[in-house]
């Protein structure tokens, strides 16, 4: 998938702003360049649980969520917990989050994260 330069934004003045890719097989996936933000009321989300990135490329990419923060549910985050992200170029990226960034079982082996 070709997603390079792309801007996906989910805003909402009333719930949690998501942007999910649960699952998704995003296997060589150009998302370089890219932005990615989420933010609400109750917080922004943006979720690659699980999500197949084998050499994804995501450089020079900005991930961002905002929003309300809830000690409770930790809703302001960007989801990483199980993705493969084994060879992804992720060099040059900013991921912010003004709750959390997980990457709990991550594969991240050879990723590149350099400059990120």
């Amino acid at each position: 998938a070709d997603l390079s330069d792309s801007e996906l934004t989910a805003k909402t003045n009333k719930l949690s702003g998501r942007i999910v890719f649960d699952g998704a097989n995003l296997d060589h996936a150009d998302l370089s360049n890219s932005k990615l933000t989420a933010d609400g009321s109750y917080g922004g989300y943006i979720d690659f649980t699980d999500a197949n990135l084998l050499y994804a490329d995501l450089s020079g990419s900005e991930l961002h969520v905002g929003g309300a923060v809830d000690i409770d549910t930790v809703s302001a985050r960007i989801n990483f917990d199980g993705a493969n992200l084994d060879h992804a170029d992720l060099s040059g990226s900013n991921v912010t989050a003004s709750g959390s960034i997980d990457f709990t079982d991550a594969n991240l082996s050879h990723a590149d994260l350099s400059g990120s």
